[in-house]
């Protein structure tokens, strides 16, 4: 073969190795770039990756409105004047025939005499108060069809009958805590619409824990009336009352709205597994705003907050 034919043999077999080095140090250098962006990537998304522990608990839709109460109650006015031997507390609940007091009465002088002591009976079952307000004998639940509830409503607590109780003496009642009592509440205080559409309205007594079931009974252009079939003690001893009106009730594990997915008519939401995220599908109960109620998690599950960051599909719930 002449030397020429060789030599360039040679120079070709140099270029092909070349081309075949640099192809393979692009090669090598393409793979760690890529590496390189998916590390980047991932530290990135691991920054903002935000997550939590949920747990099981209760979220309520409230609205507080102010309530006049309408209870059974009896009046017991004591005209003497005297020393006065109370045997039953504020608050307390006593039976029908019970010794609410006695009295030492004034005006006898000497020692030779004794001075009369009268006792005073329970002429009902009930719970005592000495807050009296002039309201108890006309503003019942026997009454209430007959009385412009506006006109009371507005009222009281603005100089209205208190001063007709104040006869001299003592004026103690009892109110028969185990009757049915009435809320009365003003359309000109609230908008009553979704009060109407609630089935069984929830209620509480602000800054009291437990609810009570209640029962639309009456409306008018003006009132719409309650009836509480087992008052509160925090309830009956008022005129009038703060109420706490529960439109919505959940129970359930609760979480950031911000967690959920929605694909077509179903959720899901992300846990953190040993293996990474994984989805879970999940049944929502409700949604309060930032937070919701779901089914299909365990109390104490990490979840990611801001699923939206993984870029996977679905919908986010916002």
């Amino acid at each position: 073969m002449p030397r020429e034919n060789r030599l360039k043999r040679v120079s070709n077999r140099k270029r092909r190795n070349k081309f075949m080095v640099t192809l393979g140090g692009g090669l090598v250098l393409f793979v760690i770039l890529l590496l390189l962006f998916k590390f980047v990537k991932t530290s990135y998304i691991a920054l903002r990756l935000n997550t939590t522990v949920v747990n099981s608990g209760t979220l309520e839709e409230v609205y507080e409105r102010e309530a006049l109460i309408i209870k059974d109650e009896e009046i017991v006015r004591i005209p003497y004047k005297g020393e006065v031997n109370h045997r039953a507390a504020e608050g307390e609940r006593v039976k029908q025939g019970s010794v609410l007091m006695e009295i030492t009465v004034e005006g006898a002088s000497g020692h030779h005499m004794e001075r009369p002591v009268y006792s005073y009976y329970a002429p009902i079952s009930g719970v005592i108060s000495y807050e009296v307000d002039g309201y108890e004998a006309t503003l019942t639940p026997q009454s209430i069809g007959s009385l412009n509830l506006q006109s009371v409503y507005e009222s009281v607590g603005k100089g209205g009958p208190t001063k007709a109780a104040d006869h001299g003496g003592i004026n103690v009642k009892i109110i028969d805590n185990l009757k049915p009592a009435y809320l009365c509440f003003s359309k000109n205080d609230m908008d009553l619409s979704r009060l109407k559409d609630i089935d069984k309205p929830v209620l509480r007594v602000r800054h009291e824990g437990d609810i009570h079931d209640g029962r639309v009974v009456k409306e008018s252009e003006q009132m719409i009336l309650l009836r509480l079939d087992h008052p509160p003690s925090g309830l009956i001893k008022k005129r009038k009352c703060v109420v706490e009106i529960i439109s919505r009730r959940e129970k359930g594990v609760i979480v950031p709205t911000s967690s959920l997915l929605k694909t077509g008519e179903d959720y899901g939401l992300y846990r953190i597994s040993g293996s990474g995220p994984r989805r879970v599908q999940v049944e929502v109960k409700g949604i309060f705003d930032e937070l919701a109620v779901v089914q299909g998690i365990e109390s104490g599950t990490e979840i990611i907050s801001n699923p939206r960051i993984l870029g996977k599909e679905g919908e986010f719930v916002e």
